[in-house]
């Protein structure tokens, strides 16, 4: 989680970084303008590929987890099965 929140702030930082670089560039407010807004809207997108990606390693590692436990908990009845057998033997 602690590397997620270093990308999101180096990103934002970055998108910071550019358009103070625009501002303070010597062009026309026009000209100005349209540039803030294609940098903005380019690392909008690649901040929403960034979350999409994360989403999408969240939602695997949970599918994986998940699975695990599954098998955990068939493993265990197994086990439990076998000790009613053997305690039903030794009876």
């Amino acid at each position: 989680m602690k590397t997620n929140k270093s990308i999101i702030g180096v990103l934002a930082a970055a998108a910071i970084g550019t358009a103070l670089g625009l501002l303070f560039a010597p062009d026309n407010g026009k000209n100005t303008r349209q540039k803030i807004a294609k940098k903005s809207a380019k690392k909008a997108d690649e901040l929403k590929e960034k979350i999409d990606n994360l989403k999408e390693s969240l939602n695997n590692k949970y599918q994986n987890v998940l699975h695990k436990g599954e098998q955990m908990v068939e493993n265990g009845q197994e086990e439990i099965n076998n000790i009613k057998k053997i305690n039903k033997e030794v009876l």
